[in-house]
């Protein structure tokens, strides 16, 4: 439906995008003047077109070539939801179909006077991680589109600013990786307040390959992240904790698995990052694990601090206060299994002067 010539259209444009699931689509501009995102509707099976649509920059006009620029289409004004005459975009759909979706692009939303997207700025600090297959030949990509971002006008809950989870890239397995948000969704991104640090779980998928198979995560951009402030990611079942300013990543051994919260990004500044204390000090791992009653966890403390231990099943939901109170001494926390479905939990636990986490696997 672009168009370099002729007469421009005088009414809606209709797309059929045919067995569109779930996911992301190219659709584009058809007019000469710019179009607000706000004027795109999807129809068939009960379509829902998300709240944010994809430029790719490809000027460097806001200094993040290479990457996608986020559109957000329940911004407060047209400037802001609106992008250029003939400019494609991705969009996502919320339902799948195997009928196919229909865009519509209304001819009433076409915007006199507005500022083309890639001449505004957005403020925008991104970690954005990758997963890569070791094999004897070498890394092989399995995924590169879990962001955890930090935009202005971004809350702590669901909001237009988060992303979607696109689908896995090979047929013959699933493989992604995804933040958690805060009501427990699996997304390609998560974002959170411009200026606030932040605590999220990063969540695995690996379905499809042999048990065993051998991974590393790693996070290959770290762009405009303040220098006072810190970017760490754990591996909760080994306590491994590395910088992801200056380390390559971390390896681990994947089992044929479903969705874990196995790692944990935190970013928070400098001074109230606990550097000099790191949790893997603190917190042992769950003994016996799988655990059929019961699992405990060696905690050990420096200094008397309040401490709260909550166990969440695999989709985040909380299913129990293990400890809540002020420990002065080293103890062990008690996980009672015995009324638990199999499956794997995590055990988090915050204190005054760290947080960390461990993951306990539930059999029968």
């Amino acid at each position: 439906t672009l168009r370099a010539g002729g007469i421009e259209p005088q009414a809606n444009v209709s797309t059929l995008f045919s067995e569109l699931g779930t996911g992301f689509a190219m659709g584009g501009n058809p007019f000469s003047l710019d179009f607000d995102t706000q004027g795109l509707a999807l129809s068939g099976n009960g379509a829902v077109a998300g709240p944010l649509v994809y430029i790719w920059d490809t000027d460097d006009v806001m200094g993040t070539t290479g990457a996608y620029v986020t559109v957000n289409r329940n911004a407060a004004t047209a400037a802001g939801r609106s992008v250029a005459p003939m400019q494609g975009f991705w969009f996502e759909s919320r339902t799948a179909t195997a009928a196919g979706i229909t865009a519509t692009y209304s001819q009433a939303s076409r915007v006199q006077s507005n500022v083309p997207i890639l001449a505004r700025t957005v403020p925008e600090r991104v970690l954005a991680f990758r997963l890569d297959r070791l094999t004897p030949e070498g890394p092989a990509l399995e995924w590169q589109a879990a962001r955890l971002a930090f935009v202005e006008g971004a809350g702590e809950g669901a909001d237009a600013f988060d992303g979607g989870l696109p689908p896995a890239v090979d047929a013959g397995s699933d493989v992604r990786v995804a933040f958690v948000g805060n009501d427990g969704e699996m997304r390609g991104q998560e974002s959170r307040a411009y200026d606030a640090p932040a605590e999220a779980r990063l969540a695995l998928r690996i379905v499809g390959r042999d048990a065993g198979t051998a991974y590393r995560l790693t996070c290959p951009t770290v762009a405009d992240l303040p220098e006072t402030w810190t970017a760490t990611l754990t591996d909760g079942d080994t306590g491994e904790t590395v910088d992801l300013r200056t380390a390559s990543g971390l390896s681990f051994t994947a089992s044929n698995t479903d969705w874990t919260a196995r790692f944990t990004v935190r970013v928070e500044p400098r001074s109230t990052a606990g550097a000099e204390t790191p949790a893997v000090a603190r917190l042992g791992a769950a003994v016996p694990n799988p655990a059929t009653d019961a699992a405990r966890v060696a905690l050990t403390v420096d200094r008397p601090q309040h401490v709260r231990a909550e166990l969440f099943d695999a989709l985040g939901r909380s299913v129990g206060v293990v400890l809540d109170a002020v420990v002065d001494a080293p103890r062990d926390l008690v996980v009672d299994t015995h009324a638990l479905a199999p499956g794997v939990y995590v055990l988090r636990v915050s204190a005054d002067t760290f947080v960390a986490s461990r993951r306990v696997t539930v059999a029968r």
